[in-house]
């Protein structure tokens, strides 16, 4: 009776390590099931803009505040001052997965100040996005000397009207003087809009901002304040990490992404008219459209003979001339910078 019971316990033992094995290959299938993208997940996936640095439309470089080079490279400093250039890999380079074509070199000169700053801000139309849930912003990087410091937030603006902007706490991150080779991953819970206004201009954004300078009274102080180069590629903010080797764009489709929110247009039109005053009108389509009605930047004056006026919206724009005496009247490679950024 003894060796049956035994064996009954040994039997008991053997299926309880079972059902723990069980549990465990459950618990681990419910783990990557989490990790795959939801439909809504897939949807916002890449909403960053130009996260490949492959698009530089305006220019290849600029160290203004604002937009001025590669497109959704918003740069943000005072005191301190900070440029942006486009850079080249080299084919067939090893040291970052994936082969990307392209990263972002961020060049800061450090000036002493309580409120001086400097950072990069990818910004994305629509405070809707990504509020009251998890993401993880993920990106590979270099610095010109190992050890320094860059700081990664989140930032919900309300646009024009709108509720005060809000801030995710800044996360710290410690770069080495050679690409990691892998992702550096910040991860974000994004604040929840509930009870905010969203202002009716139509500004409002959310915004991954990349700290690399920062003064003693700035809300992102322990970033510090230094000079020097920071090397950025292969941006991205995703809802699930398993997304980050799944999600990349070729230049033809980023270039049409960044259409929807800057892009030139060339004013063309050709007619001859009898009396002066008569118009001529002309309609054309925009590249792409457009996520709002864009401001007309002239950017080259071409020729034009007739008074010209245009009418832009986010689908087209209608040109105008009125002839000033009889004769043809035109307008040829006038080009325009249409932009909708926010």
């Amino acid at each position: 009776t003894q060796a049956s019971l035994t064996g009954t316990q040994a039997s008991l033992t053997g299926t309880q390590a079972s059902l723990t094995e069980t549990q465990a290959d459950l618990a681990s299938t419910q783990a990557d099931l989490a990790l795959l993208p939801t439909v809504s997940d897939l949807n916002i996936a890449g909403n960053v803009i130009n996260g490949d640095f492959q698009v530089a439309q305006q220019a290849t470089s600029h160290s203004t505040v604002g937009y001025g080079s590669l497109d959704g490279v918003y740069l943000s400093f005072s005191g301190s001052t900070l440029s942006v250039s486009q850079q080249t890999f080299a084919l067939g380079q090893t040291e970052v997965p994936g082969e990307p074509a392209n990263y972002a070199r961020f060049a800061v000169t450090s000036v002493a100040g309580a409120n001086n700053h400097a950072s990069w801000q990818s910004r994305i139309p629509d405070v809707r996005n990504y509020a009251g849930g998890k993401v993880y912003v993920a990106f590979d990087a270099k610095a010109d000397v190992a050890g320094k410091v860059v700081g990664v937030e989140c930032i919900q603006n309300f646009g024009v009207g709108g509720s005060p902007e809000a801030y995710t706490p800044v996360q710290l991150k410690t770069l080495s003087n050679a690409w990691s080779g892998d992702w550096i991953i910040a991860e974000i819970d994004v604040p929840s809009i509930s009870g905010k206004v969203i202002g009716t201009a139509g500004t409002d954004y959310i915004a991954f901002n990349i700290i690399f300078d920062a003064g003693s009274s700035t809300r992102y102080a322990a970033v510090g304040q230094k000079s020097g180069a920071y090397d950025i590629c292969k941006f991205r903010v995703v809802r699930n990490l398993w997304e980050l080797n799944h999600y990349r764009e070729d230049k033809a489709s980023e270039l049409k992404r960044c259409y929807r929110y800057f892009q030139p247009y060339e004013a063309t039109a050709l007619g001859h008219v009898h009396l002066a005053g008569q118009r001529l009108f002309a309609r054309t389509c925009l590249l792409e459209p457009m996520h709002a009605t864009p401001v007309a930047i002239l950017h080259s004056n071409g020729a034009v003979n007739g008074d010209l006026s245009l009418q832009i919206d986010p689908l087209g724009v209608n040109i105008m001339l009125a002839a000033t005496a009889p004769g043809e009247i035109y307008v040829h490679e006038r080009t325009y910078w249409l932009d909708a950024r926010v």
